[in-house]
């Protein structure tokens, strides 16, 4: 058995690998000010997770916490009003 390096991905990086841009006050071309609002929270172990759902304050350099059961990962919700 081989070992296989992982990555571990930030938000910001999945967000580029899809052409997406993401930063405290903007994701894609939706941006805070003027009355509206972003928010980007996590929820750990998933759906099923027993832990509280937080604010991230710096979603870009959010190291995403995967899981080999994805049901067990990262909630992650990004609300723009």
């Amino acid at each position: 058995m081989h070992d296989v390096d992982q990555h571990v991905f930030t938000l910001g990086e999945f967000f580029r690998n899809w052409g997406v841009t993401l930063d405290d006050h903007h994701i894609g071309r939706y941006i805070a000010g003027n009355g509206h609002s972003l928010t980007v929270t996590v929820k750990h172990g998933g759906v099923n997770g027993t832990k509280h759902t937080i604010t991230i304050a710096d979603a870009v350099n959010y190291v995403i916490q995967g899981a080999t059961d994805p049901d067990n990962g990262d909630l992650i919700t990004i609300t723009y009003v």
